[in-house]
């Protein structure tokens, strides 16, 4: 008889014994006979045999099942993750947004059967021959993922088959990178954008490339896109082509310009982008990375670079030493200066940490690619600030450019960048939001997040609603901690190995971790955790993931460990750096506790974007509490793009404004 798993289920090789792999769900197997408790031995379509949970199937009507969208979304993110987590694919990272909006496109998700004459099926339209090309790096490297097994009809399993479509990305950016590298005889690699990619997929890489060299030349983007695919397209394929995307290219017999065409591919692509997003913050919201700090130090250096005129004509011995913030080392004669330029910033921007993430072969736009960690390419998710790697466009040198994001503009078809290099000087240009390759974010943490274990913690108490706050702004909700955080994790760049809420081990004593810790964990687990203890930055990225084994920190363990230990420290901090905090209330104090968890105790500053942290001390001295709200409001003006912080502002602002409500009047 045959059965279909309804969900992912582990595939045992005995009742008891060892889980080979894992099958998702509407994998179609055929049980032998031979049951195990809850357990019921079955054969795959590959051969092999072995058990599997029978709650987790049933029997198989032969039909086409529909799109579960949820779990569609979720293992597309899975698999993004997974195959960025490979060296060799930097910098042509995959992304799950771009694959879930080819699904969009092509059938809303709907798990299609092939029209007559076509392989092409379900949600992503995955033919046969693109499934062949993906099946030597699926049979191999995936199961160094924990994926399989992959044999050559699985393409039309309508979750198997986002591996072949998250490889076909993959594949289509390495060839076009390494086509458009070679023509101009270019030492950096070529960045491709969403947009060159969406070409390739609708027509072929040789396409993809010849509509990128017309639509970048004033001439050239006015011939038809029949001229221009003639030459390397088989007639049969450009029928096909016409015949089946002719709201792109026109007909044959009245074909659109190459302009056109990309016009209308954007248009397209935008679009299911935008939708693509929303899906994932419906079904996944936990995997958005969250802007927790905000703070861009920076764009602050870049920002005074404009306002001093930065241009080549004026300053060619400041541009030149902007590449002393690179590998490639000072200059004594301009070469393409964006990537430099945006290396100086993070070198000038007084934070350690910007200095300490400036990445291998800076002066290369491309390799500002890996920097951080990646943001989807949506208008409402992208701080100021944020790193934006674009792919070769007019106004840029090189292989591709790199700015700083100032905003998004038309609706986010297009994005204003603060930048070098561009009409050779530092000044905001605007660029088509098609042409972006990656944009990149770094969450650093304020002053004294580290060093907090070090502070005696305080009796004081701070409100609920204050402590609620902090939380939610954390991680969240409950249901969001249990899906993603209850192991060890490394958040990256200088951290070490954090568990709970937020709590980094790698900066905190042995006596510390003991004493936070004992009575909410497991002593062994503790024990698990001690080899963490000073281990931070890229060495610490292992043992999270060896500890993710070990160890589980439960929601309310989390929350204890938060409210009693690590607060009270924090509330010590904000004492320590504010006078009178004894005159304010719970709810008072929580506020500037938020605030100053989330920036750190940064009151004396000198910086432009805390000219309002300042201002809070000032208040504070002079005991004028009523202005500090106006404080946390006028804050808000340094996250032009991110929503949650600037509600974490109001919010802090309200907060305090209730506690001011219930002081005595004298």
């Amino acid at each position: 008889m045959k059965y279909r798993t309804t969900r992912i289920t582990g595939f045992f090789d005995k009742p008891g014994g060892t889980q080979l792999f894992q099958l998702f769900p509407n994998e179609v197997v055929d049980a032998t006979g031979q049951t195990n408790g809850a357990l019921i031995e079955v054969v795959l379509k590959v051969g092999d045999r072995g058990w599997i949970s029978s709650t987790d199937c049933k029997p198989d009507s032969g039909s086409r099942l529909p799109v579960d969208r949820e779990i569609f979304v979720d293992t597309c993110i899975d698999i993004e993750t997974a195959m960025n987590g490979l060296d060799t694919t930097a910098p042509w990272y995959v992304a799950a947004d771009f694959v879930i909006a080819r699904g969009l496109i092509e059938t809303n998700l709907i798990n299609v059967a092939p029209a007559i004459g076509s392989t092409a099926v379900g949600p992503l339209k995955v033919t046969q021959a693109e499934w062949d090309a993906s099946l030597a790096f699926l049979q191999n490297d995936g199961k160094t993922l924990g994926a399989g097994p992959f044999q050559e009809g699985d393409f039309d399993h309508w979750l198997k088959q986002i591996w072949g479509a998250i490889y076909r990305m993959y594949a289509d950016a390495k060839a076009i990178s390494a086509k458009q590298t070679a023509a101009a005889g270019l030492t950096d690699k070529f960045v491709p954008s969403y947009l060159d990619l969406f070409h390739a997929y609708l027509a072929s890489v040789d396409a993809a490339v010849a509509i990128l060299d017309a639509s970048g030349d004033d001439q050239d983007q006015t011939k038809t896109v029949l001229a221009v695919l003639q030459p390397m397209m088989a007639q049969a394929d450009l029928d096909a082509l016409f015949a089946t995307r002719s709201q792109y290219t026109g007909t044959l017999t009245s074909p659109k310009t190459i302009k056109d065409f990309v016009a209308a591919t954007g248009a397209a692509l935008d679009d299911a982008l935008k939708n693509a997003f929303d899906l994932i913050k419906q079904f996944a919201p936990e995997e958005l990375l969250q802007i927790k700090q905000g703070e861009a130090p920076w764009f602050d250096v870049a920002l005074k670079a404009e306002a001093d005129h930065i241009a080549e004509a004026t300053n060619a011995s400041d541009i030149e030493s902007y590449f002393d913030a690179t590998d490639l080392g000072h200059q004594n004669h301009i070469l393409p200066w964006c990537g430099a330029f945006a290396a100086h910033c993070m070198k000038d921007s007084g934070n350690a940490t910007a200095a300490a993430s400036i990445p291998k072969g800076a002066a290369a736009a491309v390799n500002w690619s890996s920097w951080g960690t990646a943001l989807p390419v949506r208008a409402d998710a992208v701080p100021q600030g944020a790193v934006v790697v674009l792919s070769k466009t007019p106004g840029t040198d090189g292989t591709g450019h790199v700015a700083f994001c100032v905003q998004f503009l038309d609706d986010g078809k297009s994005i204003q960048l603060l930048g070098g290099n561009q009409s050779h000087r530092v000044q905001r240009s605007t660029f088509p939001a098609s042409k972006i390759h990656a944009i990149r974010w770094l969450d650093l943490e304020g002053d004294n997040v580290r060093s907090a274990g070090d502070t005696q913690p305080s009796q004081t108490k701070i409100s609920q609603a204050a402590f609620d706050l902090i939380v939610a702004c954390e991680v969240s909700s409950q249901a969001v901690y249990e899906k993603k955080l209850t192991h060890p994790e490394w958040p990256g760049e200088q951290s070490g190995v954090t568990i709970g809420i937020g709590y980094d081990v790698g900066y905190a004593t042995q006596n510390q971790l003991r004493s936070d810790w004992a009575g909410n964990i497991p002593g062994p687990m503790i024990d698990a955790l001690v080899p963490a203890i000073g281990k931070t930055g890229p060495a610490a990225r292992p043992l999270a993931s060896q500890l993710g084994a070990v160890v589980t920190v439960p929601w309310d363990a989390a929350i204890q460990v938060h409210k009693n230990a690590v607060i009270p420290r924090w509330v010590a901090i904000v004492q320590n750096a504010l006078p009178n905090t004894n005159l304010i209330g719970p709810d008072c104090l929580g506020a500037l506790v938020s605030l100053t968890y989330n920036r750190g105790a940064s009151f004396n500053r000198p910086e432009p974007r805390y000219s309002e942290m300042r201002d809070i001390k000032q208040h504070m001295e002079s005991k004028q509490f009523q202005l500090i709200p106006d404080d946390f409001r006028h804050m808000e003006r340094l996250w032009p793009n991110s929503a949650g912080l600037r509600d974490r502002r109001e919010q802090e602002a309200k907060l305090f404004e209730r506690g001011l409500a219930s002081l005595p009047t004298s």
